[in-house]
């Protein structure tokens, strides 16, 4: 049986614990939908409660309101968030969103902050795990990389130490590919069922201090091929 395991949301959620921003840290781990929610909330997107989650209008709204969420905290500007295909905004909303987003997340906007210091004064950024990157380039250019090293570095991390430890605790695993935040692996037939098991093993605490932040893992499986893969 071939198995598919992904980090559900990861980024955001490194994004989230790295603010220490105690609403976004709620609405993660019960399910709500963070982009829809700053659709509504932070960006005044009425229509959003009017439309079927299921129609291509709400499709396309929240895919712009998760791109230009992932935009801002990776430190993007508003004549980014107008260039982006999936967002296209005018600038006016986009300057809107991202000082309505800060002023209701002002730990995302301090954590811009420390790690623009850390460039400055060090020339690194540092992730949860104490694993750092050092930049020899020009420093003014360099903080849209830094913030988006911080939670790719974390999400790929607990990747291949959820790796190991599956491999090491469950031998009859074989570990075929890692794709950033997704592992693919199979199992014999008869042990196709331990999915319990898979996601015991897989879980690997970022080690924040005071609220450690274990992220989540979907699964999919196939008996043919990984692109026939369907959700557990």
């Amino acid at each position: 049986m071939l198995y598919e395991a992904d980090l559900s949301g990861a980024d955001g959620q490194v994004v989230a614990w790295e603010a220490d921003d105690k609403e976004l840290k709620s609405w993660l781990r019960d399910g709500t939908d963070m982009h829809v929610r700053h659709g509504i909330e932070v960006g005044g997107e009425k229509e959003l409660l009017t439309l079927s989650p299921t129609s291509f209008r709400y499709y396309q709204l929240r895919q712009s309101y998760k791109h230009a969420t992932h935009g801002v905290h990776y430190g993007a500007s508003d004549y980014a968030l107008t260039r982006h295909p999936s967002i296209a905004w005018p600038r006016h909303k986009a300057q809107r969103y991202i000082a309505n987003y800060f002023a209701r997340r002002p730990g995302v906007k301090e954590w811009h902050n420390r790690t623009d210091h850390n460039l400055r004064t060090s020339r690194t950024a540092r992730n949860a795990f104490n694993y750092r990157i050092i930049y020899f380039d020009r420093v003014d250019g360099l903080l849209p990389q830094a913030l988006a090293w911080v939670p790719q570095s974390t999400v790929a991390l607990v990747c291949f130490k959820g790796a190991l430890r599956l491999r090491k605790a469950l031998p009859w695993v074989e570990i075929l590919l890692q794709v950033h935040d997704s592992l693919l692996f199979q199992v014999p037939m008869h042990r196709a069922d331990s999915v319990p098991l898979f996601r015991e093993h897989l879980a690997v605490e970022v080690p924040y201090p005071n609220d450690p932040l274990v992220i989540p893992w979907g699964m999919a499986r196939s008996e043919k091929s990984w692109g026939e893969v369907s959700k557990v």
